[in-house]
């Protein structure tokens, strides 16, 4: 085996001549390979869409498909999951009847208000009186707390309100269920144990 001598091999890993740099030389290879993968994938698809055309040619069957089909596919009825929109739909239902019933709520609160006050446009708004030992600080807690009370009262309202309409529909739906709660309520009225919460 012959050996180059040293500076040969210095001049094929390290190009002397100011022409083009081993990085440059990397690069373009680099390129050529990118370029003609590309074109192989290409081809390969253009020969994928050929084959694809040829069976479609081939197949002479076309099912007759109505419009009402092609409308339920076109707008969700076709490739969803039936479980998943039976499961939107039922919430969608229970939502609007929560709506519906503290609407209801709210407007049997309203028939029990009878009075309603006269009062002259002209009057302008006074701020409740001050103590003398009253701060600024203290009159926002003050009414930051009694808001905050209020929106508690609200939330468990609401609460109570859901919760009635899921022992409602649970007494629909099975009428042991309702035996049970009811048997539960006389022993409750006993005294015998506590009253059981449903969720």
């Amino acid at each position: 085996k012959q050996r180059r001598p040293a500076s040969a091999r210095s001049s094929s890993v390290f190009p002397q001549s100011p022409e083009e740099p081993v990085w440059g030389k990397l690069y373009n290879a680099a390129m050529g390979l990118k370029v003609k993968k590309e074109r192989m994938s290409e081809d390969a698809q253009r020969q994928k869409m050929a084959e694809e055309e040829q069976r479609a040619e081939a197949c002479t069957f076309r099912p007759a498909i109505t419009h009402a089909a092609q409308d339920a596919y076109r707008y969700g009825g076709g490739g969803d999951n039936v479980g998943h929109r039976l499961h939107t739909i039922e919430l969608q239902k229970r939502e609007r009847n929560r709506e519906e019933k503290r609407k209801l709520l709210e407007a049997e609160r309203m028939e029990a208000c009878t009075f309603k006050p006269r009062t002259c446009g002209a009057t302008r708004f006074t701020p409740p009186p001050t103590q003398p030992g009253d701060s600024a600080f203290e009159r926002l807690h003050k009414d930051a707390q009694t808001r905050e009370r209020r929106r508690l009262k609200q939330k468990r309202l609401a609460i109570q309100v859901e919760d009635l309409s899921i022992q409602a529909s649970h007494m629909q739906a099975d009428p042991r269920y309702a035996e049970k709660v009811l048997a539960e309520g006389r022993t409750r009225s006993h005294g015998k144990q506590p009253a059981p919460r449903l969720s």
